[in-house]
């Protein structure tokens, strides 16, 4: 079974994790989202704007967009990964987590969900480019992990969809929920935190529209373990080496369960509005007060936040679309020129 822990490691932006009883085992989250490929090699992206003469014939809305997205791993970076591995292992394989359930939503400029999402209706002055979202709730689980899409397009939706994919841009995402079973490393540990300066220090990035990534969080909650906001405490270690290691995993077993409870990733879809600005949303405030934790940790574990490349445990979004390439969930580019046992949780 895969381990989390220590030994595990990205590579090539794909989070690798090794296997607790054979050491030539290894697996891997999937990454990044993209476009599936049919049968003839073009890629699975079909637009489709009503023409005036079809609008007069009877066609409702503007236009709609079908494409199929898959969650896997080419073979180049395969390649590239069982050639790191052998430095660790003499005969290397690798193998896909395995998902134990999984959820899967398209964020598409004012609409976001699952198949059969409908928008609500339009506020005075404003209008629904996406009017309903058709297609997949739960991706395969197993080979490419394909989800399949249909949105439904008002005519002003058909237009600027148009216009965004006229100059290759991405205003249409896939998020990947995906959960899995894997061994998490015992600890015994303490930890008391202010939620209230947890929350304010990590809000403060949104509040300026700032866009947050791996990096930035982390850098964060250093800060804040730094500062006393947050008070690790080990109670069982044997060397040095192991007190660090065990802080390091409490920190990132406290960060990933509170970054799944606050936050999920997104695009922050809205309605098109007549005038003005979007603000950004933020989680409603936690209240003050600390929050222990203790004991061994059990098997069943927190869920993990991933970003992404693909899907990383421990990093935010996976599953949050970008405008170029996607952290495990992501901005599907059309086709343009040419368009854990605990319980993980892996966006992308």
């Amino acid at each position: 079974m895969l381990q989390l822990g220590e030994t595990m490691k990205v590579i090539d932006g794909v989070t690798v994790f090794s296997d607790h009883a054979d050491p030539n085992r290894f697996w891997y989250l999937p990454a990044p989202v993209v476009l599936a490929d049919k049968p003839d090699g073009s890629k699975a992206f079909t637009f489709i704007k009503y023409t005036d003469k079809a609008k007069t014939g009877g066609a409702r809305g503007g236009g709609f967009l079908m494409f199929e997205t898959m969650l896997t791993l080419d073979k180049g970076t395969e390649r590239s990964i069982l050639s790191a591995l052998r430095s660790e292992a003499d005969d290397p394989t690798l193998e896909m987590v395995p998902f134990d359930e999984g959820s899967v939503e398209c964020v598409a400029l004012n609409l976001q969900g699952g198949g059969g999402t409908t928008a609500a209706a339009a506020t005075p002055g404003g209008f629904n480019a996406v009017e309903e979202i058709l297609g997949t709730s739960v991706p395969s689980l197993f080979g490419e992990n394909r989800a399949l899409f249909s949105l439904t397009l008002s005519q002003e939706g058909s237009t600027i969809l148009e216009q965004a994919l006229a100059r290759q841009a991405a205003p249409i995402g896939v998020i990947y929920k995906l959960k899995f079973t894997a061994l998490r490393p015992s600890l015994h540990v303490r930890i008391k935190a202010d939620l209230e300066r947890v929350y304010d220090e990590l809000s403060a990035g949104l509040s300026a529209n700032v866009a947050w990534f791996g990096a930035s969080i982390e850098a964060a909650f250093q800060k804040l373990v730094q500062e006393g906001v947050i008070d690790i405490k080990v109670l069982t270690f044997s060397t040095d080496t192991d007190l660090k290691d065990k802080e390091k995993w409490a920190l990132d077993f406290f960060k990933d369960n509170l970054l799944s409870t606050w936050f999920s990733p997104s695009l922050s879809p809205q309605s098109v509005p007549a005038a003005g600005t979007i603000a950004p949303t933020l989680p409603t405030r936690p209240g003050g007060g600390t929050t222990p934790a203790g004991g061994p940790t059990p098997p069943g574990g927190p869920r993990l936040p991933v970003s992404g490349p693909g899907s990383t445990p421990g990093q935010p979004g996976g599953g949050q679309p970008l405008p170029g390439p996607p952290p495990g969930g992501g901005a599907v580019t059309p086709p343009v020129a040419g368009p854990t046992p605990a319980t993980g949780t892996s966006s992308g």
